[in-house]
């Protein structure tokens, strides 16, 4: 029987402990071998142009021989006027990349050492990063789509609730009024969805809703291959298609749970089936979303059992990372580190977390609107087309 991958050898070809053992000059050497490869040339972020530029040696930098740009390997990244030493980059981005439901700055601090504000707007800067360089194509062939609420759960009262006269009722079912069966024409499915609704009423004002379109291979084991995901307020019929059109190319397969919200979807020219969650979690013809609960399972243990807690500012920046991790899981160290660096070279100067400890913080959070909102992504119905 094959095992699994990250028990063979080709799996850690890069290690933490081979990191650590680095000087600052090889950290420094490898970070400009990871952003402009080993042939000695650079490419200056100013004029863009590709050429051995002269070299500073004493400032590790280079001045650009068309444009006289100084510049260094961190410049016009996400890393930009970072004051870490370059060790504890690579170290840092590896102890990212490591994880394998996320790093909490905390636990990047025992690692590393500094402060706990340069770690947590380093992690920042990271997943601002990854969120940037998405790739935005549409997915196709066989799309599965599902939501998920997070974050801004109301707490607990105070007082406990008194218990049900009957000690044999599971506490979870405690608050629920059970229907009798012979008092009700109710189908399973209609009473489920009245549990479903009562248990999500009262929502915090922090709360949430995660969408996530994962591309599949169609091959048995092999799971997704791409995820998008974007952050809404709700899962209504017009967000839900609007969403659909932009993420997803015309013709695919999609398959998502009994929402009403995608009922409409064959009107947009895709291909929509379901599954009824309250009977079975995949249809005798196979149709299920196992992988898009698979990357909600991601999520929910990183902000449970390592973040503990989203805020909707920066809930974008997280789901990116979990997506992230769910694309580069099959890849061995190396080639996550190669993905995570060309991501973060490549995203520009991060504005949001740029003297993010003087005070310069995201002012709004990165949510997909359809509506009346300036920040609206408009998308015309065929419905009201006709």
């Amino acid at each position: 029987m094959p095992s699994h991958f990250w028990l063979s050898k080709g799996a850690i070809p890069l290690t933490t402990k081979q990191i650590a053992e680095l000087t600052e000059e090889q950290a420094w050497s490898y970070l400009v071998e990871l952003r402009w490869g080993s042939d000695g040339k650079q490419i200056c972020p100013e004029c863009g142009v590709e050429d051995k530029h002269y070299f500073l040696r004493t400032r590790k930098q280079w001045r650009c021989k068309h444009c006289k740009h100084t510049f260094s390997v961190t410049s016009k990244t996400a890393l930009a006027d970072s004051k870490l030493p370059f060790r504890d980059v690579l170290l840092a981005l590896f102890l990212f990349l490591a994880g394998q439901k996320g790093l909490a700055a905390l636990e990047l601090r025992r690692h590393i050492g500094h402060t706990y504000k340069t770690c947590f707007a380093f992690l920042g800067r990271v997943r601002d990063a990854i969120r940037k360089t998405v790739d935005q194509t549409p997915l196709s062939g066989n799309v599965e789509m599902d939501g998920a609420h997070l974050s801004g759960w109301p707490r607990k009262g105070r007082k406990i609730k008194p218990k049900k006269q009957d000690p044999q009722v599971p506490k979870r079912y405690a608050a629920k009024e059970p229907v009798a069966p012979e008092t009700t024409n109710d189908t399973p499915e209609a009473q489920h969805r009245k549990i479903r609704n009562k248990r999500y009423r009262g929502f915090h004002p922090n709360r949430r809703i995660v969408w996530a379109a994962c591309q599949t291979t169609g091959t048995k084991g092999r799971g997704s291959v791409r995820t998008i995901t974007a952050i809404i307020h709700r899962e209504t019929a017009s967000e839900i298609e609007a969403l659909t059109q932009k993420m997803v190319e015309k013709g695919s397969r999609i398959w998502t749970d009994e929402l009403a919200a995608y009922k409409n979807l064959p009107l947009y020219g895709y291909k929509h089936e379901s599954v009824n969650h309250s009977i079975e979690f995949s249809t005798d013809d196979g149709v299920n979303e196992n992988q898009a609960e698979s990357f909600f399972s991601r999520l929910r243990r990183a902000e449970e059992g390592i973040y503990h807690r989203i805020t909707p500012h920066y809930m974008a920046d997280y789901a990116a990372e979990c997506a992230w991790r769910e694309e580069v899981r099959r890849m061995n160290t190396l080639e996550q580190i190669k993905s995570l660096t060309k991501r973060i070279f490549g995203a520009g100067v991060s504005q949001d977390w740029r003297g993010y400890n003087r005070g310069h913080h995201r002012k709004d959070e990165i949510l997909f609107w359809v509506g009346d909102d300036p920040r609206e992504q408009k998308t015309q119905s065929p419905i009201q087309s006709q």
